[in-house]
């Protein structure tokens, strides 16, 4: 199952860079590099950009821990969630999950409760993507790489499954067939679910913004096509989501991306723009789990 798994993860990167190298092949000739520019006004307000959208989905973290488990500290959640953002950027699938079940239990938040708030973070984060989508998609309609109505019945599915009388009762099930000596009783209400998706839209939303000051860094392009590159962000995050188990997982978010930008964007700023957008976000996670090692 693990090697199946890695090998169709790896076989849709490859899948999406062939697709990536056919249309550099196809347009190489058309390439003007004196189009590119690399402004750094532009790098700093993506990093800063980025780094509030980061600071909203440390504190949408603790949020949800907290939620699950009365006795944890606010400030303790949002700083392991820096700490273990850290390790996404390490070959392999599920070694964040592992930091943060590891340094929550050191708290003492079971490994349950841990694990259940990442697969909740996870659905959030899916369903806040699709409302940017469709948000984006009203404001700018256009061609994407996946069809509209696919998304609309991934947004409805995951609303129904995070209503809070489904969600309830499903996870308390599953909680009891793990652990059965674990007594803790979630019970989600409207309000905490209403309260996560605003803040989890807010956070796709900021990282679309980032993500169009990055790229114009490069290639400048004018504020009509914010909808189009936060869509195209939103688009990258649903597949990364839905593919979250592969280990190959982060390489078809790029692939996604760099695909989507392309819709509206030259394959070479497209490709220059995602490459760029990986290396920074990296760079600004790790920096952020540093400071973060001060509060």
């Amino acid at each position: 199952m693990k090697l199946t798994r890695r090998a169709v993860g790896y076989s849709i990167v490859i899948i999406l860079l062939a697709l990536i190298a056919y249309r550099l092949s196809k347009s190489w000739q058309e390439i003007d590099l004196t189009q590119f520019t690399l402004d750094p006004k532009y790098l700093v307000a993506s990093f800063i950009a980025h780094a509030f959208g980061l600071a909203l989905a440390a504190f949408g973290w603790a949020l949800i821990i907290h939620r699950l488990e009365r006795e944890s500290a606010l400030l303790k959640s949002a700083k392991i969630y820096y700490y273990a953002n850290v390790p996404k950027n390490v070959p392999g699938v599920f070694w964040y999950i592992i930091g943060r079940v590891y340094l929550h239990e050191k708290e003492g938040v079971a490994k349950t409760i841990t694990t259940l708030a990442v697969a909740l973070e996870l659905i959030l984060i899916t369903l806040a993507s699709s409302v940017v989508f469709m948000v984006c998609l009203l404001l700018q309609p256009g061609s994407s790489v996946m069809d509209w109505r696919y998304i609309l019945l991934l947004l409805l599915g995951e609303a129904v499954l995070l209503h809070p009388t489904v969600f309830n009762k499903g996870i308390n099930r599953l909680i009891s067939l793990l652990n059965r000596q674990h007594e803790v009783q979630v019970a989600l209400r409207f309000q905490d679910v209403f309260l996560w998706l605003v803040l989890y839209t807010a956070i796709i939303s900021i990282g679309g913004g980032a993500l169009f000051l990055l790229v114009n860094a490069i290639y400048p392009i004018s504020l009509d096509r914010l909808p189009l590159i936060t869509k195209a962000w939103a688009i990258s995050v649903i597949g990364s989501s839905l593919a979250f188990w592969f280990p190959a997982n982060r390489g078809i978010r790029d692939g996604i991306l760099v695909v989507a930008l392309n819709s509206f964007l030259p394959i070479s700023a497209a490709v220059s723009s995602a490459l760029l957008w990986r290396v920074w976000i990296t760079i600004s996670e790790i920096f952020w789990a540093l400071v973060a090692t001060r509060l």
